[in-house]
């Protein structure tokens, strides 16, 4: 009863127990083996009952190479394979069978192979619908359905042609592939060659290297190509899902062992923007996230031509309701360095960017981003961390010489009233579920300070209430002996003070507030009379309301202090302020 015995044999060598509905075996040259029904139990701690089933298989089976140990199939044909590849909470493989026993075997024949050097030899392979659920480290199903297998090979030494149709988390692929013999693949001590096509209507991935484990796509050698006309749509069918409609064309060395996959010396494009680099995935235990590591350098990056489609969306979000989430505890840990030569995003326009950080989770650091703004080198630091239900952010910023008339024409605003170079220093500590529950209860303290600018005689005018601005326009330029502006947050209200622009024409001051919880602006700037000419009235002008719908005009009633202290502010702050010359008397 060799149906018995199979099964008796099999599940002593697997140490689970195996069953088969039916088996036929007629003896002859070829032999012939028929079989329905058979179910492989899962490991105990599997999510399903059956690890693999098959509804139904036919073989001819080759009888000389058997007299050598080998065995091949000259022809064979399965039909509806279903099985499940997971891990256990260890790491360890439903594949890799308890009893540490080797595969079910005929003698010294491998039924089924459990490593490369027992894999058998198939001359005419068919296989008529194929599922394999893959479950993640993190509890994900990656799905591949296959309608049709076909293997094909002239000889046990000659190279083996495979192509197959299905999906992959269903989205429409197909498979060509060439690969060296199947005696090659059964000598263990050599990489096996190998190069293989994926591809569909929108993505074509190709490779060509050399595998040391076929069986679990291990030790992995060789060049990846990858073209897609659409990257959010790839990214979608790897289970990663990103806003991102553009077309990628990326090449480069990769390498699997183990854990731990590489892909180096990466050049490409991603929509036009051209880049180098290299990417590392270091594949979490089960229930956490992977370790992934992105370096990435641009000549020019075209930050809207990569998130056109997120920015459509975002348009109409209120920027107070973006949330300040942090990653969960199975998420990936991301480490990043990037940089461009040049970068374009809307009307902004940045050079020389460098950017070092971490997102992780419960954790976000950005260690360093560095660009060249209006003239001058901007840094920024930013840290993030739970607390209280909500998250905390600690963020710090500063520039030097900033050309003050292109910052005005990247901000959007007049040009040509103040020309200068200026410094500032920004330093923010808020916490919140958004930004505005961050903002409207956050600390901080900015300082902007210019010396050796101009000022053209127009706004001097204007701000002192000259009765000549009523009848023309001030011509010419005045010089800034500086100008410092002072700006404290406390509970999501901003106080600016000390305000001061002073000139060898006009000395102006003011103060005011900016409350971010009820988004409005109080804001006074008045002149000094001992510094104004014959015609000036000296009325200090108020800008106020709503940010959406702020209006300016005199006050009689504007209380400013007079040369009002230097608030508490970091040193760095401090001795900028204080370099500025506006608080000297």
């Amino acid at each position: 009863d060799l149906h018995a015995l199979v099964e008796r044999e099999a599940s002593k060598s697997l140490g689970r127990a195996l069953k088969i509905g039916s088996l036929e075996i007629s003896l002859g040259d070829p032999i012939r083996v028929e079989m329905h029904d058979l179910h492989l139990p899962n490991a105990s701690w599997g999510s399903r009952p059956d690890m693999l089933t098959i509804e139904s298989a036919t073989a001819l089976i080759a009888v000389k190479p058997l007299l050598r140990g080998v065995l091949q199939y000259n022809q064979l044909r399965v039909s509806k394979l279903s099985m499940i590849l997971e891990r256990s909470k260890d790491g360890v493989g439903n594949w890799k069978f308890e009893s540490g026993g080797s595969a079910p075997s005929f003698g010294h024949i491998a039924l089924i192979p459990k490593n490369r050097t027992e894999f058998p030899t198939i001359i005419d392979g068919t296989l008529d619908g194929m599922d394999i659920d893959y479950r993640t480290s993190s509890g994900k199903i990656l799905k591949i359905d296959l309608a049709k297998i076909l293997i094909s090979t002239s000889a046990d030494d000659q190279p083996v042609a495979v192509s197959a149709t299905g999906a992959y988390n269903d989205q429409a692929m197909q498979l060509k592939a060439g690969t060296a013999s199947f005696a090659d693949m059964r000598d263990g001590g050599k990489p096996f060659p190998a190069n293989y096509s994926l591809f569909n209507d929108n993505t074509t991935i190709n490779f060509r290297g050399t595998i040391m484990q076929p069986l679990d796509y291990d030790g992995v050698e060789g060049k990846l190509i990858v073209e897609s006309h659409d990257i959010g749509r790839l990214m979608k069918a790897l289970d990663a899902e990103v806003p991102a409609t553009f077309p990628a064309s990326l090449t480069g060395d990769l390498k699997h062992d183990g854990d731990d996959w590489k892909l180096s010396g990466i050049t490409g494009k991603l929509a036009e923007n051209a880049l180098t680099g290299d990417l590392a995935l270091k594949e979490g235990p089960r229930g956490s996230g992977d370790q992934i590591s992105i370096s990435a350098d641009f000549a020019e990056l075209d930050l809207d031509s990569l998130i056109g489609g997120a920015g459509k969306q975002s348009q109409s979000r209120d920027i107070w309701a973006t949330p300040l989430d942090l990653p969960g505890a199975k998420a990936s840990a991301l480490t990043a360095r990037i940089s461009a030569g040049h970068l374009k995003f809307k009307t902004w326009r940045l050079a020389d960017l460098k950017l070092s950080g971490q997102l992780a989770p419960a954790k976000m650091e950005l260690e360093n981003l560095q660009f060249a703004f209006a003239g001058a080198t901007t840094t920024i630091h930013a840290k993030a961390e739970p607390q209280s239900g909500a998250t905390h952010l600690d963020a710090d910023a500063d520039f030097t010489g900033a050309d003050v008339a292109q910052l005005a024409a990247m901000l959007g605003a007049q040009q040509g009233e103040i020309g200068g170079k200026m410094d500032g220093r920004v330093a923010i500590a808020m916490t919140g579920k958004t930004l505005g529950d961050g903002l409207s209860t956050g600390q901080g303290s900015a300082v902007l300070a210019m010396t050796r600018g101009t000022v053209s005689r127009d706004l001097l005018e204007k701000s002192s209430t000259d009765l000549r601005s009523l009848f023309r326009k001030g011509e010419g330029r005045s010089p800034i002996d500086c100008l410092l502006a002072v700006a404290v947050l406390q509970n999501g209200v901003a106080r600016i003070e000390p305000l001061s622009l002073r000139t060898p024409e006009a000395n102006l001051s003011g103060g005011g507030s900016v409350d971010l919880k009820r988004k409005q602006m109080d804001l006074t700037i008045k002149s000094d009379p001992h510094s104004t000419g014959f015609f000036a009235l000296d009325i200090p002008l108020h800008i106020g309301g709503p940010f959406g719908n702020l209006s300016a005009g005199t006050s009689s009633h504007a209380e400013l202090a007079t040369n009002p202290p230097l608030p508490k502010l970091p040193e760095a702050m401090q001795a900028l302020a204080q370099n500025s010359g506006c608080l000297q008397h």
